[in-house]
């Protein structure tokens, strides 16, 4: 497998939108109603996701496999892990790991105190796995739908 992390670049936005909401798409119904997937990112669209404000270059690594996006991730100069999504085709073969140590290296370098995340209802046990702890529940409303995800933090 010839795996390449990179820092993102501009012409990444339509693969990242696009494995955004594949990503989305495929969590278990045992985790979220169908209607807060579609909130969250409808099939047609990013659900009105500004992507230049959201992940740039400078805050966002990529994974390519075989020269083809398979993850991507964000975090910000304040330690906010605000993307880390792997393509459904590509869970369980370590990407998450990959990308996330990646950009708790950028935290290191940046003598960050912390990393933390809001992290949906799947994604909880990687965060836990990964040393987070988490602080409390939150609600949060998308396109007129309610879901709960987790604030975690990590402790540098």
């Amino acid at each position: 497998m010839t795996l390449v992390i990179r820092s993102y670049r501009k012409d990444d936005q339509s693969a990242v939108s696009n494995l955004f909401v594949d990503t989305v798409q495929a969590i278990p119904l045992s985790d979220y109603t169908q209607d807060q997937l579609d909130a969250w990112a409808p099939k047609d669209s990013v659900g009105g996701i500004d992507w230049d404000k959201r992940i740039h270059p400078g805050n966002g690594y990529v994974i390519l496999l075989k020269d083809r996006l398979a993850a991507f991730g964000t975090i910000d100069q304040n330690g906010y892990l605000d993307f880390l999504y792997v393509h459904p085709k590509h869970q369980r073969q370590k990407l998450a790991t990959y990308l996330f140590t990646r950009m708790e290296l950028e935290a290191e370098e940046l003598k960050l105190a912390k990393i933390y995340t809001y992290a949906s209802i799947t994604a909880k046990p990687f965060f836990e796995k990964m040393g987070f702890r988490t602080i409390r529940e939150n609600w949060i409303e998308r396109n007129g739908v309610r879901f709960m995800n987790w604030y975690m933090e990590k402790k540098m």
